[in-house]
């Protein structure tokens, strides 16, 4: 029997699939580079970062360049660790107005005693309005530079901060921020702790399987073992060290099913809370419990 969290999981879904329309992921092509050929690809300046502000950001990738930002939204001095986090997907985290979504307010700037630099990094196609980001999805390659880009950005951003700080530094974020997350780890790992909320490393079984596949093009839909080729990147995750990750579930999540995704951290204890995709979103104070219990975790 399905119950309120799946519900809302699968409700959201169908509406999703009114307001996209024609528009589903990958109508236009399933043919790129892998996400290590886009990664290793990627190119970034960050400035150096000594106080809050938003820095704008052009980043090279193999579909040309893109424009993405970061906010220094907390500046407690290079004395103090970091986290930076990535938002989900379709969300504004600078929008900081009531019924703006944006998790990143949700859980960090409600909470003054999260005593820590906070960061923020928006990914492409991600400042403006849903129709052009509708308009980017068409093809997987433009799919998969947005998630690298902001991979490349973090770590852009990490090399900043230990150019001032000896301080630890968290990577975090939810849904689309939770690949990003897991991506930069199994890429680069140079960050001291990883708290993935919402994900795992099968990115193409949400495409191909989950609930959200109805988002998903039927052109997509007919390549849907090509799709899980280039987007599951659980190979190479394996190699990242697990003692740095401290990931968050959903047990009814349809969109990042728990059973499938938590096949990805072999060896890692996972947070699994009684929630849906939807209603794990929602729950600020369960996602701020976990990052800030994981923070506690950094010697």
């Amino acid at each position: 029997m399905v119950n309120k969290h799946e519900r809302n999981d699968n409700i959201t879904a169908r509406i999703s699939k009114m307001v996209f329309r024609k528009n589903g992921f990958f109508r236009n092509s399933v043919e790129g580079p892998s996400f290590s050929d886009h990664i290793n690809a990627g190119r970034v300046i960050v400035p150096r970062i000594n106080g809050e502000g938003i820095h704008e950001l052009q980043v090279e990738t193999l579909t040309g360049p893109l424009e993405a930002a970061f906010e220094v939204a907390r500046w407690r001095g290079d004395g103090y660790p970091t986290v930076i986090f990535h938002h989900g997907n379709n969300e504004r985290p600078f929008d900081r107005s009531r019924w703006a979504k944006n998790t990143f307010r949700n859980i960090f700037l409600k909470d003054e005693e999260f005593d820590a630099n906070l960061i923020v990094v928006r990914a492409p196609f991600h400042d403006g309005s849903l129709k052009n980001y509708l308009q980017k999805i068409g093809q997987i390659s433009d799919f998969m530079a947005m998630i690298s880009a902001s991979v490349t950005i973090s770590e852009a951003i990490i090399k900043s901060i230990r150019e001032v700080s000896d301080k630890p530094i968290v990577v975090s974020g939810i849904s689309l921020g939770g690949w990003v997350t897991n991506l930069h780890h199994a890429f680069f790992g140079s960050a001291d702790l990883y708290v993935p909320m919402l994900a795992g490393a099968r990115l193409g079984h949400v495409f191909t399987s989950s609930a959200y596949s109805v988002l998903t093009s039927p052109r997509g839909l007919r390549d849907k073992d090509h799709i899980e080729a280039l987007l599951d990147f659980q190979a190479i995750y394996r190699n990242a060290d697990a003692s740095k990750s401290m990931p968050l579930l959903a047990l009814y999540d349809k969109f990042i099913v728990h059973d499938v995704q938590a096949e990805s951290y072999k060896g890692v204890g996972i947070k699994v809370i009684e929630r849906g995709h939807v209603t794990a979103t929602l729950d600020d104070t369960a996602l701020r419990d976990h990052i800030r219990d994981s923070f506690q975790n950094l010697s």
